[in-house]
């Protein structure tokens, strides 16, 4: 399984479409063995709201809110929750590509098969690095 997490901080303008955008797009490629949890640190506007809202619509999407602000407290909150064994993260506003969230889950999951794990991005593997290439996806017991 992978995980994906969404940390998120009064966000009510891009969460509905960067979850729906996301969710779209795993079922455009066939790929059904995911989690997306959203982890909002604090948000004082309509995130909590949206969030509960996306949880309906989506039996894949989970919710948590914590009251520690960052990044990295909400990705740290995420990884705790997850049931992965890939464990990733994304900008809610999808900044980078969402075709790389493809190449990635094609990647990680030969290399899980393979028992292997090699550079994200090498001459020998299909992702190729962009302007913005593929951010914090990681094997969950590195």
């Amino acid at each position: 399984m992978f995980t994906i997490i969404f940390p998120v901080l009064n966000e009510r303008l891009r969460l509905e479409n960067g979850v729906t955008r996301t969710v779209e797009y795993l079922r455009k490629i066939a790929f059904e063995d995911y989690e997306i949890i959203i982890v909002d640190n604090g948000s004082e506007d309509e995130t909590p709201q949206i969030a509960e809202m996306l949880c309906q619509k989506y039996e894949k999407v989970r919710y948590e809110r914590i009251n520690v602000r960052g990044v990295g407290a909400a990705f740290r909150r995420g990884v705790e929750l997850s049931h992965g064994d890939v464990v990733g993260y994304m900008d809610i506003d999808l900044s980078t590509n969402i075709k790389h969230l493809g190449e990635a889950i094609h990647f990680l999951k030969y290399s899980l098969r393979s028992n292997t794990l090699t550079a994200a991005v090498s001459p020998e593997n299909p992702i190729q690095r962009e302007e913005n290439g593929i951010a914090g996806l990681r094997p969950r017991d590195c």
